[in-house]
């Protein structure tokens, strides 16, 4: 049984060099995706956070730096840019309409370069700063008292 509402019929390389034009039209799958996911939780007596992207393919490691040649690499590193600040950017917009705080995640600089393991998974240590970057936000945003 498979639960998947999409699917990626392209290869990731194939996506980073496309010269198709990066726009909102192709990001409805996201949108509805994302505000089932508001709708559910508040219809729980969830509250409801989002957390923005922090996706950089010219990160060591990343898939860009290992697998497209030199001659292509900037035009993927740029391509993928735009493609999360434009998911950043709807997460954003929806998250403001329905009133779901948001996490600038997208901001967060670990203390090392060395803590990405690639383009966006971090190591032990860098897992570490992420925990405590999300924690004072939640503190600071909910006023929360430890």
């Amino acid at each position: 049984l498979d639960n998947s509402i999409s699917r990626q019929t392209s290869s990731v390389a194939v996506e980073y060099l496309a010269k198709s034009k990066i726009s909102r039209k192709k990001t409805v799958g996201l949108k509805n995706y994302f505000l089932s996911i508001i709708a559910i939780a508040k219809a729980n007596n969830i509250i409801p956070v989002a957390i923005k992207a922090n996706n950089d393919q010219s990160r060591a490691n990343s898939y860009v730096m290992k697998h497209i040649n030199d001659e292509n690499r900037n035009y993927a590193i740029e391509r993928e840019s735009k493609s999360t600040l434009l998911n950043n950017s709807i997460m954003d917009s929806i998250s403001k309409v329905n009133n779901v705080k948001i996490i600038p995640f997208d901001k967060f600089q670990a203390s090392s370069n060395e803590y990405w393991i690639d383009h966006c998974h971090l190591n032990k240590n860098g897992i570490r700063e992420k925990a405590k970057f999300i924690g004072d936000f939640l503190i600071r945003e909910y006023s929360l008292q430890f």
